[in-house]
């Protein structure tokens, strides 16, 4: 068994910054087409995929089968026009400023940036027209970090590509061996997590080749990554570890290591930003800390939020499905 992951010292995450979505100039441009091989067969599709996604500048929200992105408040000019339009979709993802998409045969779409392959076709060339990733079985999650990206497949491997401190860049997809079935898997800044059926947590960073087992984290039913990791345990309690600059462990800056969120209630979904983590409760409510909570480790109650069914995390902010369909940002 390894020791706790850690990200390396000197990597730190960029300065929070309200950076434009891409712009037609360096965007939209032609990607070889790939060719389209049968997939194995998908599992039988369910509605328990993701529904809603949060990217830098871009909200994506899925009802039924059928995904809407939309621009949000860093792009100006274009806030609020839609962005992409799918139907047949299951689960939806969204990263720094990207998005990906299962569709309800297995399909894995993805589409926005590209600087360090995180759209999976070979190429470092950006775009917001969705296309296929080639070369990979049926998609059955989805992990879309800031840059960093993975997915769970239909024949149980995980395969990653893009991220930050890869060099060259991966622009497609490549297995990443880790030591049992994967129930949750989320990914970050540098790196992703996986909690497996044991109730084990591994993490490893862009190259994949180093997957490491977290120590002190048990009965894990799911993780959640940014610039740290989180994971959350059958009992509902939450635990983080890694950076803290913004308090996003739930505690005063210390040491790195897993330790529980103080004074939260019990959790039923977790999700991460860089600066930030939040926590759908047993109530309906959400919890969140570190940038989002005002720059505290303290746990607090975000206003607005009630009768929550599901949330995401997003670069700067968290938005969320109610139980009857309705979505909410903290930026509305």
């Amino acid at each position: 068994m390894f020791g706790l992951f850690l990200l390396p010292s000197c990597a730190t995450p960029p300065p929070r910054s309200a950076a434009p979505p891409p712009t037609a100039a360096n965007t939209e441009v032609e990607a070889p087409t790939a060719k389209r091989e049968p997939h194995a067969p998908a599992p039988e599709p369910t509605d328990t995929g993701a529904r809603v996604a949060v990217a830098q500048g871009m909200t994506c929200i899925r009802k039924g089968e059928h995904v809407d992105c939309r621009v949000r408040s860093f792009g100006a000019r274009l806030a609020g026009q839609p962005l992409t339009s799918l139907s047949n979709v299951r689960e939806i993802a969204a990263g720094e400023m990207h998005a990906c998409v299962i569709e309800r045969s297995g399909e894995l779409l993805c589409w926005g940036h590209n600087e360090n392959g995180e759209l999976g076709d070979g190429t470092t060339e950006g775009r917001w027209e969705p296309r296929e990733v080639p070369d990979v079985p049926a998609a059955v999650k989805l992990a879309v970090g800031n840059r960093m990206m993975c997915a769970l497949f239909a024949d149980d491997s995980v395969r990653c590509w893009g991220g930050m401190g890869a060099n060259p860049p991966r622009t497609r997809p490549q297995r990443v061996t880790v030591n049992g079935k994967v129930r949750s898997i989320s990914a970050g800044f540098f790196q992703a997590c996986v909690a497996l059926d044991d109730g084990k947590v591994s993490c490893f960073g862009p190259s994949g080749q180093v997957v490491q087992e977290v120590s002190g984290v048990t009965e894990a039913v799911e993780v959640a990554v940014g610039s740290h990791a989180c994971a959350r345990r059958r009992d509902g309690s939450v635990w983080c570890w890694g950076n803290n600059g913004n308090g996003q462990l739930g505690r005063p800056p210390s040491d790195e290591v897993p330790r529980p969120v103080a004074g939260l209630p019990r959790a039923t979904q977790i999700a991460a930003g860089p600066y930030h983590t939040c926590a759908l409760l047993a109530d309906g409510k959400v919890s969140c800390w570190g940038a989002l909570g005002g720059g505290e480790h303290v746990p607090t109650t975000m206003p607005g939020f009630e009768n929550i069914a599901e949330i995401a995390a997003g670069y700067d902010g968290v938005c969320a499905i109610t139980r009857d369909g309705n979505d909410v940002c903290n930026s509305d």
